[in-house]
């Protein structure tokens, strides 16, 4: 989920406006500092890296839209998470965040909260994973290590949606629950499918390799974009009520 192509104009005084700013841009290089220290790069995997990013990308720029969109790249982020690891995710949202802006048009605030919350949401989540797989002992081969798959789906989306709609609820000055009943609670049947399907896809990919990826890929791209537009049908019913 993303504020990426809010359309609303923030009534904050230039000083809120210049200190959102300044947190956005901690944040990054906040980011920017801690992917090399975790879990990834020193064993990334170009082709699964690239079919990931290619996947991520697509489904970011089919869930363009006005107002909070469901990313439709989200489930593709999850299986970075699992699959690469926290840092190769979180450059994989960075790009996923950055390349859309060749083709719609996004304000600095906004790009920036974007850029937060892809960088950050698969450091936090990614780790999660990293550290409950090693705690639990577990493998590709038990069924727990794919019930942490999907709580790993449900922290990443616990992340993603706190960095979105929080910012959607400072700007627009309404309430994180209006916001979260909005956004969240319409589509919460679709996230939880959501995440059996991550689970589903790892789980290929672990048994078929990159071709299990790249097949599993497509469809939770598919999936997400559904997920969309549910939230749209959602929105333009209650604005005809």
């Amino acid at each position: 989920m993303t504020a990426s192509a809010e359309r609303i104009t923030p009534s904050q005084s230039r000083s809120e406006a210049r200190g959102l700013t300044a947190v956005h841009v901690g944040a990054v290089v906040a980011a920017a500092i801690a992917i090399p220290f975790v879990p990834g790069l020193d064993s990334l995997r170009l082709l699964p890296f690239l079919i990931l990013v290619g996947l991520v990308v697509v489904g970011e720029l089919s869930s363009a839209g006005e107002g909070m969109t469901v990313s439709g790249g989200f489930l593709g982020l999850v299986v970075a998470e699992v699959v690469l690891g926290p840092g190769p995710a979180a450059l994989i949202g960075a790009i996923a965040i950055t390349v859309p802006l060749l083709w719609v048009r996004s304000s600095p605030r906004v790009y920036l909260n974007n850029l937060v919350n892809y960088t950050w949401c698969p450091l936090v989540a990614g780790l999660f994973f990293y550290w409950a797989v090693r705690a639990a002992g577990v493998d590709h081969l038990q069924v727990w290590y794919y019930a942490l798959v999907v709580a790993t789906y449900l922290v990443t989306l616990a992340v993603n949606f706190v960095i979105a709609a929080g910012y959607a609820s400072y700007v627009a000055h309404s309430p994180l629950a209006e916001v979260a009943a909005r956004t969240l609670v319409p589509t919460l049947p679709a996230e939880l499918v959501c995440g059996l399907m991550t689970a589903a896809a790892v789980y290929l990919t672990a048994r078929v390799g990159t071709g299990g990826l790249l097949l599993s890929g497509i469809a939770l791209v598919a999936l997400s974009y559904l997920s969309n537009a549910l939230l749209t049908s959602r929105r333009r019913a209650d604005a005809l009520q």
